[in-house]
Order: C-alpha cells, then structure tokens, then sequence
C-alpha cells in the first residue's frame, strides 16, 4: 500500500518537523537465519538521502534479529546520532534483498534507504512514486579469446613440454649443449605471446 504526498513524519528525531515525502512503502522484514519469523508490513518513507533503511526496533527484536555493531549518524537536524544494526531480509513492491538496517529508536523516523534500493535493483520513479527495475551492471564479462591467446596458450603448453624433455635430455647427456640453447620451432606461439609477432623466432 503506497501513500504520496507531504505528511507529518511518524518516526522523525527530536520535534515533529513536517516532511515532505516522495511516497511511501509498505516492508516486510525476514529473519535471515530463520525466514518463517518476518514482521508484520511497516510503512516507511523512501529516502534517497539515506543510505541505510531504518525499522522499529521492536519490529526487529520481535523477528529476532540481533545488532551486529553499532554506527553514528547525522540527522537532517544535524544532530549526531548512535544506533545499532543487524541484518535482514527485506522485501517490498515485489522486491527482495539481504541488507544491512538501522534499529530506529522511538521519534526516529521509518526509512527505505538507498543501499535497499540497490539490493533490489530499483530506482525510484518520481512521478509515478513506484519503483522501477533496473538492469545490473557486470563489472567484467571474458570475451572470446582470440586465434592468438589460443595459441599462445596452446603453444605454452608445448613449450613447456619440450623444454622439459630437453632438460631431461641434457641430464641425461643425450642432447648438445649449443642445440639445448636453441628456441624449437613449439616455443615461437609462446614467445609471440610475450614478446609479440616479430620477436622471439627460433634461431635455427
């Protein structure tokens, strides 16, 4: 159930100070190590000035949800708050996420922060007052190798081979001493592959 428009916050600090909200949202919190325990919908705000999602404490405690440490924050009243966080999995508008969250002490405000938002790959439409799904980002993606790093690679493996037997070879005193200096023609894929096309050719 969303609401828009501006309202007096339920959970904000210090005074009531009247907040001028995008929309709200309705939460449901799971315990991680135990998701049959989940806390009842809880309307929050959307807050894209929030890094962290902020929830009742009681509502946490009562799912079992234990602080993990303990953070400060700076309010929008610039006041230096302390608070404890835990972990939970939160879901809200058909999304899911495991994310770090604020235990909001009484006059504190219910808040969906932006890390929640990411976790659920969303961002805020703010005309619609909806979310909306986005596409992930991949850091890195190997692309195909090339006719020479298949090569290279296959030509590596040759080269160790050979250069192997020589070594056995030359311990066994079956191969001259000038030709085991040499570079075999297995080795040139390999030495393409360091020092590039026109170096590293065999000498013989």
């Amino acid at each position: 159930m969303r609401t828009a428009g501006s309202s007096l916050a339920p959970w904000c600090f210090g005074a009531n100070l009247p907040t001028v909200s995008l929309f709200r949202v309705s939460i449901v919190a799971r315990n991680p190590k135990d998701e049959g325990l989940k806390t009842p919908p809880v309307e929050v705000l959307v807050d894209t000035g929030s890094e962290l999602t902020w929830l009742p404490k009681d509502f946490l405690a009562s799912i079992k949800v234990n602080p993990v440490r303990k953070r400060n924050f700076t309010t929008a009243t610039k006041q230096l708050v302390t608070r404890e966080t835990g972990y939970a999995i939160l879901s809200a508008e058909g999304f899911e996420t495991v994310d770090e969250v604020v235990f909001a002490e009484p006059g504190d405000m219910a808040l969906l922060g932006v890390r929640t938002m990411e976790g659920f790959g969303v961002i805020v439409d703010n005309v619609g007052h909806r979310f909306v799904a986005t596409t992930t980002i991949v850091a890195t993606v190997s692309p195909r190798p090339s006719a020479l790093e298949q090569e290279c690679t296959s030509g590596a493996m040759m080269g160790i081979s050979t250069l192997w037997r020589g070594r056995q070879e030359r311990n066994a005193g079956s191969l001259p001493p000038a030709r085991a200096c040499l570079a075999p023609p297995q080795l040139e894929p390999m030495a393409r592959c360091m020092w590039g096309p026109t170096r590293g050719k065999s000498t013989r």
